[in-house]
């Protein structure tokens, strides 16, 4: 009897150990599968933190980017106002030009279309003259465009004509002796090719006091 109590009494410390020594691997095995996942765990923090980094990063260079963005919004938008205030700046130095090259021709064609300026600077107006006594006739005749032709004439008698090439400038100087006394009209006509005119005196002549 007491033999078999006693093999009794091993069997069951045996059992005993051999479930704690199953509860020493299970717990072994557990221990080393909760340090596998927490150095899982550990990774995933770092790759978690560091591509939270990541995020952090980019989305701090896309504001800077948008912020960029919007100041060279800014700017060009400035940039556009002053280019369209220049445009119309040119835009309106264009229609004055294009004015002042429209007046230029209008005054270029009303001074085609002016007759030449004539004048008589010898004898004076009102001037008396000697029967028998030569005196000077100056006429001057001026046109920008040019004077073609002047003629001078005495009661409607051709006394001189002159036919030039186009001179803005033309003086004549000419000697008459009146060989009776009488009033006698002076009239000179100049002419550009396009128009004339005409400026008349009256001379008058006197006979000599012995006469």
């Amino acid at each position: 009897m007491r033999s078999s109590a006693l093999v009794g009494i091993v069997l069951t410390l045996l059992m005993l150990l051999l479930v704690a020594l199953a509860a020493f691997i299970f717990l072994f095995q557990g221990r080393q599968t909760l340090e596998t996942q927490n150095m899982v765990l550990r990774d995933d923090l770092k790759t978690a933190v560091s591509d939270n980094t990541a995020i952090t990063q980019n989305r701090n260079e896309l504001s800077a980017a948008l912020a960029t963005a919007e100041s060279d919004a800014v700017l060009l938008e400035g940039q556009l106002v002053e280019s369209e205030q220049a445009a119309e700046v040119l835009r309106t130095e264009v229609t004055d030009t294009g004015n002042a090259l429209a007046q230029l021709e209008q005054d270029r064609l009303d001074m085609l279309a002016r007759p030449p300026q004539v004048d008589i600077a010898i004898p004076e107006e009102n001037s008396m003259q000697l029967a028998g006594t030569p005196f000077t006739i100056v006429v001057v005749a001026a046109d920008p465009v040019g004077i073609t032709e002047m003629t001078i004439t005495l009661d409607d008698r051709l006394f001189r004509s002159y036919v030039v090439d186009g001179q803005p400038l033309l003086t004549a100087t000419e000697t008459w002796s009146p060989v009776e006394a009488g009033t006698f009209l002076l009239a000179v006509e100049a002419s550009n090719g396009r128009t004339s005119s005409v400026i008349t005196r009256t001379l008058a002549v006197t006979a000599p006091a012995n006469s």
